[in-house]
């Protein structure tokens, strides 16, 4: 049996309320009370209210005051904060998550613990590092920020006609350059066009924030991002508030009146099916790059796909990777979130359309970060990978998607959850898994260079556990090394194979390694092998053994009687190949030699032997 803990249910991937296992949901809808400390610049918000109610109860005691929330208002706090939390303020503020003062969370023992007494591990996991995988948080205290009285917002649309491809180009440049108080994004969507009948085309949308009034804003667009063409006319001014409505969906039209009451409302009146990717640009995208993307929005699935270019810049230049769990930092430009939409119902009409954006997924991944390719865990995405379903997970298996969400922060945030989980009872398809005493075992076999891979603990699927605090056993703690390691050495060659990539042919050889478990076995280079390993290759083999001269105290370690005589297992001998390549061979290796190559087990001083 699962636990699914629900804030504002807007996981992209249904994980709130969905799973293939058994589950049971923890709703949080009756936790949704506010307390705002204008004085103090904070708010206590409770785990079941939404990012719009916050924002609401705020406005109602100050008209300067904020928070650095997410744009669609129905999004519930503890999801929102708990993945990050982009929103416009966040070039000039950062993420939500980086304005969080205090929490309140209950851990799997069921205690209520707040920051103090949860440790500042815990509380640096559950900002940005999801909070569902540590325990149910039922209250945040967020930190409130300065926002103008006015401040003032446009939303300027071109075509590929109306040199949409070459504005964007420039977007690229400036995005994260400008002013930390303007936000640009750019919203890219198929139209019709308007000067041809049932012709396609492709809109852009600048659609922006500015803390201040339009005075302030036009010279800025003038000096910083003149092609764009932005006049007084495109821009309106109103209260910070106002916007977050206008930017929430709730209206399109800058001079309607709005009710503020509308942020109470938690429920998105939006398409019934969609799927959505993210991606971070590090280099500007080449009009090459573009122009290749236009065409699949003319497909039929893309009819209401929709790609959203969310700037990076500012503060969120200046935070430190590790400063909380989300990692996507100095260095990116923008990111990218990859959304389709469709309104048909049936799992042909789901496969067509999520088939289209894997192949936009796919197409844009050379203009993407890289190793790892960076992914936004709050626009979750199971294509990336899952856990496994039967409760156990191992970290070399859970790293495949979570160094996408977190890159260096997930072994901390494996550790996290070892510490306070380490039975995996919060769990999901994407939770961060408990570390096993087998995730710190390395096996090295000796190539050169030296190749490590982890030798971890996977439980079959068909095994299922369901957990009985009567079952845990208590044992003292015992440290094990983070670099533990296991040496093997190669003794035998058993088969080769050419493989063929991309016109080149590559040999590869089947190795038979021992070491203090027993026989293993691996694919290596046969080129590699054979730099590293000469003796196992027979045709390289004919060797001439010339006797050692050295000497520790009064014992000679390589004497000439036989092989049962050699005693040092560290001794090496010199060889020296038919191509005069001097190559040296440990004892016990020595040891195999001699036995295969003389019958009688004698060792001369210039014997002549083949080697495996």
């Amino acid at each position: 049996m699962q636990i699914r803990i629900r804030s504002g249910g807007h996981d992209y991937e249904g994980l709130s309320y969905v799973s293939e296992v058994p589950f049971v949901v923890i709703d949080l809808i009756n936790l949704r009370e506010v307390q705002v400390d204008v004085e103090k610049r904070s708010a206590w918000v409770q785990g079941g209210a939404t990012a719009g109610e916050l924002l609401y109860k705020i406005s109602q005691k100050s008209k300067t005051l904020g928070f650095p929330a997410g744009i669609c208002p129905t999004v519930g706090v503890s999801g929102l904060i708990s993945g990050g939390g982009y929103g416009f303020l966040m070039r000039k503020y950062g993420l939500s998550a980086d304005n969080i003062l205090d929490a309140h969370i209950i851990d799997v023992n069921g205690r209520v613990l707040d920051r103090e007494s949860m440790g500042e591990d815990l509380f640096w996991a559950i900002r940005g590092g999801g909070g569902a995988s540590f325990g149910v948080i039922i209250a945040w205290k967020v930190k409130l920020v300065h926002v103008p009285s006015t401040v003032t917002i446009f939303r300027v649309s071109r075509t590929l006609e109306h040199n949409a491809t070459k504005l964007i180009q420039k977007w690229q440049l400036v995005a994260n350059k400008l002013d930390e108080d303007l936000n640009i994004r750019v919203i890219l969507e198929r139209v019709n066009t308007s000067t041809q009948t049932r012709k396609l085309t492709i809109k852009a949308t600048f659609e922006s924030l500015f803390l201040g009034g339009v005075d302030g804003l036009i010279p800025l667009m003038e000096e910083e991002f003149p092609e764009l063409g932005l006049v007084r006319e495109d821009c309106t001014e109103m209260s910070w508030i106002e916007s977050v409505i206008y930017h929430g969906g709730f209206t399109s039209d800058f001079t309607s009146d709005q009710p503020l009451e509308v942020l109470l409302n938690r429920t998105h009146s939006g398409v019934l099916f969609f799927k959505a990717k993210s991606d971070y640009v590090r280099d500007p995208i080449p009009d090459i790059g573009l122009e290749g993307l236009w065409p699949m929005f003319y497909e039929d699935e893309a009819k209401s796909a929709v790609l959203i270019f969310t700037p990076y810049g500012g503060i969120m230049d200046e935070i430190s990777e590790s400063e909380i769990p989300f990692p996507h930092r100095a260095g990116n430009i923008y990111q990218i979130q990859h959304l389709v939409f469709w309104k048909e119902e049936g799992d042909k009409v789901e496969k067509r359309h999520i088939n289209w954006i894997r192949k936009l997924y796919i197409y844009m991944e050379p203009f993407v970060s890289k190793s790892p390719r960076g992914a936004y865990v709050n626009y979750r995405d199971l294509d990336i990978g899952v856990n496994n379903n039967n409760g156990y997970t191992s970290y070399k298996k859970a790293s495949i998607w979570g160094v996408k969400y977190f890159k260096n922060n997930f072994k901390r945030l494996a550790k996290v959850k070892t510490k306070v989980d380490p039975l995996n009872f919060f769990r999901s398809e994407q939770s961060i898994p408990s570390l096993s005493r087998f995730d710190n075992i390395t096996i090295r076999h000796n190539t050169l260079p030296c190749e490590e891979g982890m030798q971890l603990l996977e439980f079959p699927d068909a095994l299922h556990y369901v957990y009985d605090a009567s079952h845990v056993i208590q044992v003292d703690d015992m440290e094990v090394r983070d670099n533990l390691t296991v040496e093997t050495w190669p003794v035998r060659i058993e088969d080769r194979e050419v493989k063929r990539l991309r016109g080149k042919e590559i040999v590869l050889v089947k190795v038979i390694w021992v070491g203090p478990t027993g026989e293993s076995v691996t694919w290596e280079s046969e080129s590699k092998m054979k730099v590293s390993y000469p003796e196992l290759f027979p045709s390289n083999y004919e060797c001439s053994l010339k006797r050692s001269l050295k000497q520790t105290g009064k014992r000679t370690f390589i004497v000439h009687s036989g092989y049962k005589s050699l005693k040092r297992p560290r001794t090496m001998w010199s060889l020296k190949r038919a191509d005069e390549r001097p190559v040296s061979v440990p004892f016990r290796r020595l040891l195999e030699l001699v036995r295969l190559s003389e019958p009688g087990g004698r060792l001369s001083e210039q014997a002549q032997f083949q080697p495996l």
